[in-house]
Protein backbone atom coordinates (compact mmCIF):
# COMPACT_ATOMS: atom_id res chain seq x y z
CA UNK A 1 0.00 0.00 0.00
CA UNK A 2 1.06 3.69 -0.34
CA UNK A 3 1.08 5.19 2.58
CA UNK A 4 0.80 8.93 1.02
CA UNK A 5 -2.18 7.65 -0.51
CA UNK A 6 -3.74 5.52 2.42
CA UNK A 7 -1.70 6.07 5.43
CA UNK A 8 -4.67 4.06 7.32
CA UNK A 9 -3.78 0.90 6.08
CA UNK A 10 -1.05 -0.61 8.20
CA UNK A 11 2.62 -0.43 5.99
CA UNK A 12 6.61 -1.09 7.51
CA UNK A 13 9.71 -1.57 5.99
CA UNK A 14 10.69 -5.37 6.07
CA UNK A 15 14.36 -4.47 6.53
CA UNK A 16 13.86 -2.55 9.78
CA UNK A 17 10.01 -3.35 11.22
CA UNK A 18 10.62 -1.29 14.09
CA UNK A 19 11.63 2.19 12.25
CA UNK A 20 9.58 4.72 11.83
CA UNK A 21 10.44 4.16 7.81
CA UNK A 22 10.97 6.87 5.65
CA UNK A 23 8.45 7.46 2.44
CA UNK A 24 10.01 8.53 -0.68
CA UNK A 25 8.90 12.02 -2.25
CA UNK A 26 9.18 12.04 -5.34
CA UNK A 27 11.81 14.68 -7.28
CA UNK A 28 12.92 15.44 -3.39
CA UNK A 29 15.96 13.65 -1.69
CA UNK A 30 15.87 12.92 1.81
CA UNK A 31 19.46 15.31 3.15
CA UNK A 32 22.32 12.48 4.40
CA UNK A 33 20.13 9.64 3.81
CA UNK A 34 19.23 9.24 0.15
CA UNK A 35 21.74 9.89 -3.06
CA UNK A 36 21.43 11.35 -6.27
CA UNK A 37 20.05 8.56 -8.67
CA UNK A 38 18.68 6.56 -5.72
CA UNK A 39 14.85 6.88 -6.39
CA UNK A 40 13.61 6.46 -3.27
CA UNK A 41 15.37 2.85 -3.33
CA UNK A 42 17.69 3.04 -0.28
CA UNK A 43 17.30 0.93 2.32
CA UNK A 44 17.72 1.27 5.90
CA UNK A 45 21.69 1.29 7.21
CA UNK A 46 22.97 0.48 10.61
CA UNK A 47 25.64 -1.03 12.56
CA UNK A 48 23.05 -3.03 14.82
CA UNK A 49 22.43 -6.52 14.87
CA UNK A 50 19.79 -7.54 12.92
CA UNK A 51 17.09 -10.13 14.89
CA UNK A 52 16.52 -13.27 13.39
CA UNK A 53 12.96 -12.58 12.37
CA UNK A 54 13.56 -9.66 9.90
CA UNK A 55 13.70 -10.16 6.24
CA UNK A 56 17.33 -10.12 6.07
CA UNK A 57 17.67 -13.40 8.23
CA UNK A 58 14.45 -15.11 8.28
CA UNK A 59 14.63 -15.63 4.43
CA UNK A 60 17.37 -18.09 4.72
CA UNK A 61 15.67 -19.67 7.81
CA UNK A 62 14.68 -22.88 5.86
CA UNK A 63 11.20 -24.27 5.48
CA UNK A 64 8.89 -25.22 8.82
CA UNK A 65 6.30 -27.39 7.44
CA UNK A 66 4.51 -30.63 7.96
CA UNK A 67 6.98 -32.60 6.90
CA UNK A 68 9.90 -30.98 8.81
CA UNK A 69 7.51 -31.48 11.84
CA UNK A 70 7.71 -34.97 11.43
CA UNK A 71 11.23 -35.83 10.03
CA UNK A 72 13.63 -33.00 11.65
CA UNK A 73 11.99 -32.05 14.76
CA UNK A 74 14.35 -30.98 16.89
CA UNK A 75 16.87 -30.20 14.01
CA UNK A 76 16.90 -27.27 11.45
CA UNK A 77 15.05 -28.06 8.17
CA UNK A 78 17.48 -29.46 5.39
CA UNK A 79 17.13 -25.99 3.11
CA UNK A 80 18.33 -23.79 6.36
CA UNK A 81 21.34 -21.65 4.75
CA UNK A 82 24.07 -20.92 7.18
CA UNK A 83 23.45 -16.95 6.41
CA UNK A 84 20.69 -16.83 8.91
CA UNK A 85 23.23 -16.85 11.81
CA UNK A 86 24.69 -14.00 10.28
CA UNK A 87 23.62 -11.08 12.81
CA UNK A 88 25.69 -8.33 11.10
CA UNK A 89 23.95 -6.00 8.16
CA UNK A 90 24.56 -7.35 5.07
CA UNK A 91 26.81 -4.75 3.76
CA UNK A 92 29.27 -5.38 6.45
CA UNK A 93 29.80 -8.95 5.98
CA UNK A 94 32.87 -9.84 5.07
CA UNK A 95 32.99 -12.44 1.45
CA UNK A 96 35.27 -15.30 3.86
CA UNK A 97 35.64 -16.24 7.59
CA UNK A 98 38.28 -14.25 9.50
CA UNK A 99 41.96 -15.79 9.49
CA UNK A 100 43.33 -13.40 11.99
CA UNK A 101 45.35 -11.10 11.06
CA UNK A 102 43.10 -8.72 8.91
CA UNK A 103 43.50 -4.97 9.66
CA UNK A 104 40.39 -2.77 11.23
CA UNK A 105 40.24 0.12 11.34
CA UNK A 106 37.59 2.40 12.72
CA UNK A 107 36.99 6.28 11.89
CA UNK A 108 34.19 8.48 13.59
CA UNK A 109 33.27 5.59 15.78
CA UNK A 110 35.35 6.33 19.31
CA UNK A 111 36.01 9.80 21.17
CA UNK A 112 39.77 9.70 19.71
CA UNK A 113 37.96 9.58 15.82
CA UNK A 114 40.39 6.40 14.95
CA UNK A 115 41.70 3.10 16.24
CA UNK A 116 43.43 0.83 14.22
CA UNK A 117 44.50 -2.47 15.26
CA UNK A 118 45.13 -6.19 14.02
CA UNK A 119 42.33 -9.61 14.59
CA UNK A 120 45.33 -11.59 16.84
CA UNK A 121 46.05 -14.63 15.21
CA UNK A 122 45.29 -17.51 17.26
CA UNK A 123 44.85 -21.39 17.17
CA UNK A 124 42.80 -23.37 18.91
CA UNK A 125 42.95 -27.70 18.68
CA UNK A 126 39.46 -28.98 19.61
CA UNK A 127 39.29 -32.33 20.76
CA UNK A 128 36.01 -34.88 21.12
CA UNK A 129 36.05 -37.80 23.68
CA UNK A 130 32.86 -39.86 22.92
CA UNK A 131 32.53 -42.70 24.87
CA UNK A 132 33.60 -46.49 23.05
CA UNK A 133 35.22 -44.11 20.05
CA UNK A 134 38.78 -42.58 19.35
CA UNK A 135 39.21 -39.32 20.33
CA UNK A 136 37.93 -37.20 17.32
CA UNK A 137 39.98 -33.62 16.65
CA UNK A 138 38.12 -31.11 14.42
CA UNK A 139 38.98 -27.91 13.46
CA UNK A 140 37.62 -24.23 14.59
CA UNK A 141 36.59 -21.50 12.86
CA UNK A 142 36.78 -17.21 13.80
CA UNK A 143 33.57 -17.44 13.37
CA UNK A 144 32.14 -13.74 15.12
CA UNK A 145 34.08 -10.64 15.36
CA UNK A 146 32.21 -8.25 18.24
CA UNK A 147 34.03 -4.59 18.42
CA UNK A 148 33.17 -2.62 21.42
CA UNK A 149 35.22 0.43 21.14
CA UNK A 150 33.74 2.26 24.14
CA UNK A 151 35.11 -0.10 26.64
CA UNK A 152 37.34 -0.72 24.45
CA UNK A 153 37.12 -4.17 24.27
CA UNK A 154 37.39 -6.73 20.57
CA UNK A 155 35.79 -10.44 21.27
CA UNK A 156 35.88 -13.27 18.99
CA UNK A 157 34.21 -16.07 18.99
CA UNK A 158 35.61 -19.44 16.99
CA UNK A 159 33.43 -22.20 16.10
CA UNK A 160 33.28 -26.22 15.31
CA UNK A 161 30.87 -29.11 14.89
CA UNK A 162 30.53 -32.81 14.56
CA UNK A 163 28.52 -35.04 13.05
CA UNK A 164 27.19 -36.73 16.47
CA UNK A 165 23.56 -36.56 16.41
CA UNK A 166 23.79 -40.34 17.13
CA UNK A 167 26.06 -40.37 19.81
CA UNK A 168 25.28 -37.15 21.59
CA UNK A 169 23.76 -39.27 24.61
CA UNK A 170 27.58 -40.78 24.78
CA UNK A 171 29.56 -37.48 24.55
CA UNK A 172 31.97 -37.13 27.41
CA UNK A 173 34.43 -33.50 26.96
CA UNK A 174 35.78 -31.33 24.27
CA UNK A 175 39.08 -30.43 24.97
CA UNK A 176 40.15 -26.89 23.77
CA UNK A 177 43.93 -25.85 23.43
CA UNK A 178 45.05 -22.57 22.46
CA UNK A 179 47.90 -22.18 20.67
CA UNK A 180 49.34 -18.80 20.37
CA UNK A 181 50.19 -17.79 17.13
CA UNK A 182 51.75 -14.21 15.72
CA UNK A 183 50.34 -12.43 13.03
CA UNK A 184 52.81 -13.74 10.11
CA UNK A 185 51.12 -14.85 7.18
CA UNK A 186 49.87 -18.76 7.54
CA UNK A 187 52.10 -20.21 5.23
CA UNK A 188 55.12 -19.31 7.62
CA UNK A 189 53.73 -21.49 10.62
CA UNK A 190 55.43 -24.53 10.98
CA UNK A 191 54.09 -27.23 9.54
CA UNK A 192 52.46 -29.91 12.17
CA UNK A 193 51.87 -26.98 14.59
CA UNK A 194 48.35 -27.51 14.45
CA UNK A 195 46.63 -29.11 11.18
CA UNK A 196 43.05 -28.27 12.81
CA UNK A 197 43.73 -24.47 12.08
CA UNK A 198 45.04 -24.60 8.90
CA UNK A 199 42.82 -22.73 6.91
CA UNK A 200 41.25 -25.51 3.75
CA UNK A 201 42.71 -22.92 1.53
CA UNK A 202 46.22 -23.13 2.51
CA UNK A 203 46.71 -26.84 2.23
CA UNK A 204 48.67 -28.41 -0.38
CA UNK A 205 50.25 -24.63 -1.41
Amino acid sequence: PDPVKDPVRPHFDQYNPVGTGLVPVPGKIAPNIETLGSNGGSKAAGFGPIPAHWRQRVQHAGTYDEAWQKNRLPLYPLDLDDRFFLCSPEDQRPKHFFRGGEPVELLNLTPAGRMAFLLPRLAFRFETDIKGKPRIAHRGTLHTVIIEPDVPRVVLVWRTSLPAHADVQRLDRTRVSLLSVTNAHPRSVPSGIDEGWRDPDEEGG
